[in-house]
């Protein structure tokens, strides 16, 4: 069958090629893989741009390749954020900002891993200078995550104890839809998680009678 997908470096070699047949229900982050394991990259994260856009994550190939007729796509690397293990992690907010940005899961995990610990610090935790980040929505877009329940676990960990700080700190976390997030994760099969969607339940309901 003719190729019908085409992922190349921007130097213009031909990582993946892919014909109509493979297309079905492939999802670009299942592409995603595909390319990095191609190109060998541990140490850096795939973006793959097409149509003069990066393409996101739950996007699926086929639709995109019926109106081409062959899907050029361009897969730029990125070298992943590493922390410096001679800084403290509060020292280095914006690069675990860009590790639960990325894409790569080990990432996410750790960086969301460092975030659940600092706003958990029984000391003056960092809960604003974490809220001036902008980062919620992927916190909660991470506690809804069902594909991986043990990032999903520290998401929600996460907005638990922003919720468990002053009122201003639960309605940033409520403003963003953390309440359904929540909820949603009632229903989890994942006791961890469950028990984590209570106690944040708990600590909004607890800590204003406005929500």
């Amino acid at each position: 069958e003719a190729e019908a997908v085409r992922v190349r470096k921007p130097s213009g070699d031909v990582v993946v090629a892919l014909d109509g047949r493979k297309l079905q229900g492939l999802s670009i982050s299942s592409l995603r893989g595909q390319v990095s394991e191609s190109m060998g990259r541990t140490r850096y994260e795939v973006q793959l741009v097409a149509e003069g856009r990066p393409l996101e994550d739950a996007e699926l190939i086929e639709p995109l390749a019926k109106r081409e007729q062959v899907l050029e796509i361009i897969a730029i690397a990125r070298e992943l954020p590493r922390l410096d293990p001679f800084r403290e992690p509060i020292e280095q907010l914006d690069i675990l900002k860009q590790m639960v940005l990325c894409h790569v899961f080990e990432k996410q995990l750790e960086g969301m891993r460092h975030f659940r610990k600092l706003v958990s610090l029984e000391l003056d935790p960092p809960i604003d200078r974490v809220l001036e980040l902008a980062i919620v929505p992927r916190f909660i877009e991470c506690g809804r995550d069902r594909e991986h329940p043990e990032l999903q676990h520290e998401a929600l960990w996460v907005l638990t104890n922003i919720a468990s700080g002053t009122n201003e700190h639960t309605r940033a976390v409520v403003e963003h839809g953390a309440v359904a997030a929540f909820v949603e994760q009632l229903s989890s099969p994942e006791p961890d998680v469950l028990e984590q969607a209570v106690w944040g339940l708990g600590n909004i309901a607890g800590d204003s009678v406005d929500f």
